[in-house]
């Protein structure tokens, strides 16, 4: 089976992460079931003492870099710890380990199939962690997905929790390169026009700025937007896993590929 590897909101965890439901209702596993792909829930060191960023929150948060740039560069490494000179992302260390307990059962997973798709704060590590995954595995990773959360550039007028980027040559939250990406890697970006949270600004700006960096940097995206349904609102999970599929049967199947 080709795998999806969903990345949970912030203050969340895997848990029943298959029943993230669209907007009428259709939970996400009833659509992988049928098309027949495997569903990885993965899931951020979960704080269930810390409230973040809101009182009466707590969960899981994914590690990201606050400010990413070209001297930067997205830190990929396995050198994680606060003693470590720049030390990379612990989460990034934990989705190679999940990948690679995938490959020990290649009975069961294809991971020369893999895609990635989030929500929000597991929106931003989906995007993050792509640029991880294809600089590991290549042509592997075609593809990956977001709602509600695309990608802040300094002075873009976004404000995002906590205040990342708002540094000269700095984004969040991932550094988008300045060539396209080889092998290619499409970005699909999905959004509400009603998209709002009491801890942002303009947060809908930040889908039209993914699509734009990356399609001017020579790469492919897709954007779609829907008039209302708020943060993290799912119109159609079939529309969403046809953008990551683009039209190569390798996340839908045969039946799928473009003639």
């Amino acid at each position: 089976m080709a795998v999806l590897l969903f990345h949970h909101g912030a203050g969340s965890n895997a848990e029943d992460c298959g029943n993230y439901a669209s907007i009428t209702g259709e939970p996400m596993w009833a659509v992988v079931a049928r098309h027949g792909f495997a569903l990885v829930c993965t899931e951020a060191i979960q704080y269930e003492n810390r409230p973040w960023p809101l009182p009466g929150m707590s969960g899981g948060l994914w590690h990201l870099q606050d400010n990413v740039t070209a001297a930067t560069g997205n830190k990929c490494g396995p050198d994680y710890g606060p003693t470590v000179p720049g030390y990379d992302l612990r989460d990034i260390t934990y989705l190679h380990a999940v990948v690679s307990s995938l490959q020990d059962q290649p009975d069961l997973y294809d991971t020369s199939r893999l895609f990635l798709f989030g929500c929000s704060m597991g929106a931003m590590f989906s995007s993050y962690s792509a640029q991880c995954l294809h600089e590991t595995y290549g042509g592997a990773l075609t593809a990956w997905g977001v709602i509600s959360s695309g990608l802040k550039s300094y002075g873009d007028g976004t404000i995002m929790p906590g205040d990342p980027a708002e540094c000269p040559g700095c984004y969040f939250p991932f550094w988008p390169g300045d060539a396209p990406a080889s092998p290619p890697l499409k970005a699909c970006v999905f959004d509400d026009k009603d998209d709002d949270i009491s801890i942002a600004k303009n947060l809908l700006e930040t889908s039209y700025e993914l699509n734009r960096t990356w399609t001017e940097l020579g790469n492919r995206a897709e954007l779609v937007l829907y008039p209302t349904g708020g943060h993290c609102g799912a119109h159609s999970f079939d529309d969403i896993f046809a953008c990551l599929d683009d039209g190569t049967g390798k996340l839908l199947g045969a039946a799928a590929r473009r003639p």
